[in-house]
């Protein structure tokens, strides 16, 4: 008697050997995507922008290079691109120039992220504020932690002038600095905080005036201001050298807009046109 295979049995028996062929063979890895790059969104000025800062941080030995452009451009550039750049910036700090499609030479791309926070400063000051904060809440060493906070003043975080007031009245141990390093750095802390004159930390700078240091520069002026001394900073301004220039300043960041007005209206004296600078700034005045 003759067998009839129904349609139906057929498929059955095609699933099941299908079924037993996919259980004996080996079994296949998809392949893992290639990592997209944040860097992807920059356009081609974007990339010779950053390829620019690349070449500065890792040069190529060449006697046939011996200047560089002006980086304002390079810096202009990337802050009309800022929502591309930023992340670019981000994951070259936490990863380096791997999977970036920006390093275009033989030998493995440079891990070493951290100068990004240079250029991110002058992209996005925020975005840089926020790596300097992060190293300042995770570095166990106080001079680094130091170094952090000014880095923060400097970008305009007006928060952590306490923070640097406090730095100045105790420094921490700066081992690695030279003391003409050293006294640098902690005249630059005292910049900033006349710079937002930051009244509160008045004892600190005097605590720093009062240690011999012949190299700490314009702390006497930054004490003045604080102190609201327009008499003495005044008299100041006749100094010579760079002093007198900032005793001027001195005189702008603390609103003394009559000391101004008496120093631009005198031909003789050698600040008047620096005065008539800053009483033009009206809107600190």
């Amino acid at each position: 008697m003759r067998h009839t295979v129904s349609m139906r049995d057929h498929l059955r028996t095609r699933l099941v050997l299908a079924v037993l062929a996919l259980a004996c063979s080996p079994p296949v890895t998809a392949a893992r995507p290639a990592p997209v790059s944040a860097c992807e969104g920059l356009d081609a000025k974007g990339r010779d922008a950053m390829q620019w800062f690349i070449s500065g941080v890792f040069p190529i030995p060449s006697p046939w290079i011996t200047c560089r452009e002006d980086n304002g451009v390079n810096f202009a550039t990337l802050r009309r691109q800022k929502p591309a750049a930023v992340p670019c910036l981000l994951q070259i700090y936490r990863s380096g120039l791997a999977n970036t499609g920006l390093w275009l030479r033989k030998g493995p791309p440079p891990k070493d992220g951290a100068w990004t926070t240079g250029v991110l400063g002058q992209v996005d000051p925020p975005s840089a504020i926020e790596l300097w904060r992060e190293k300042a809440a995770t570095t166990q060493d106080p001079w680094l932690r130091a170094f952090a906070l000014v880095q923060m003043a400097g970008l305009g975080n007006r928060a952590v002038l306490h923070n640097l007031a406090a730095v100045l009245a105790d420094p921490p141990p700066m081992p690695a600095l030279k003391p003409l390093e050293r006294d640098s750095f902690l005249a630059d802390a005292a910049d900033l905080i006349a710079q937002y004159d930051y009244r509160p930390a008045l004892p600190a700078l005097k605590h720093l005036y009062s240690t011999p240091r012949p190299s700490l520069r314009w702390v006497d002026l930054h004490i003045l201001q604080l102190e609201r001394d327009v008499v003495a900073l005044e008299r100041r301004t006749r100094d010579k050298d760079a002093a007198g220039f900032n005793a001027v300043r001195a005189l702008y960041r603390m609103h003394a807009r009559d000391a101004l007005n008496r120093i631009a209206d005198d031909p003789m004296h050698p600040q008047s046109t620096q005065a008539h600078h800053y009483l033009g700034l009206n809107a600190r005045l």
